[in-house]
């Protein structure tokens, strides 16, 4: 470039502290009035605040809602007057359940005293090991393929040996071979 094309720029003292912006508007000859001026930065604090605080909010809104679960559980909670334990091959529909305990409750006093009567009926199904050959031999001859679960029914079985013997169980229902 030649040297008339070059412009001259007058220099201050203060160059080095000035910003590019600075610099720019003294090469064009601009004047600082003419520049356009920044509008302030609008900051919504609800954003703001979320972002800062989303982890916190999430967890303690989670324990919140468990907290009231939980304890909406515990203060309607009753006390059953009759405890009943089925055990058997045979599964229990709820309406079944209900119906069953809703007939009990009829028949019933009320032995807890608290002025309500309420039977409940806990169904521990599982069969023994007749009752699975038997099972599996009836769906061979219907030609289906059917599967047992050995851990599930060995638990059950387990739960319902310390269900008999925890004594919490007024009345049991069993089937012949589980009470065997």
């Amino acid at each position: 470039m030649e040297d008339k094309d070059k412009r001259e720029v007058p220099r201050e003292e203060n160059e080095d502290l000035q910003s590019n912006a600075a610099k720019r508007i003294k090469a064009l000859g601009e004047d600082k009035d003419d520049a356009e001026e920044e509008e302030p930065i609008k900051v919504n604090k609800l954003a703001n605040f979320w972002y800062h605080y989303k982890f916190r909010i999430i967890m303690i809104s989670a324990f919140a809602f468990i907290l009231i679960i939980a304890l909406s559980q515990f203060i309607t909670h009753q006390n059953p007057d009759v405890s009943l334990i089925y055990g058997g091959p045979q599964y229990i529909t709820p309406n079944q359940n209900q119906a069953f305990c809703d007939i009990l409750e009829a028949m019933m006093p009320d032995y807890n005293g608290d002025g309500k009567k309420y039977a409940q009926l806990n169904d521990l199904v599982f069969m023994s090991e007749d009752q699975i050959s038997e099972y599996l031999t009836a769906a061979e001859e219907q030609g289906e393929d059917v599967a047992v679960d050995y851990l599930t029914n060995k638990q059950t079985t387990e739960r319902f040996t310390y269900e008999i013997f925890g004594g919490e169980s007024v009345i049991c229902i069993l089937a012949e071979d589980q009470y065997e």
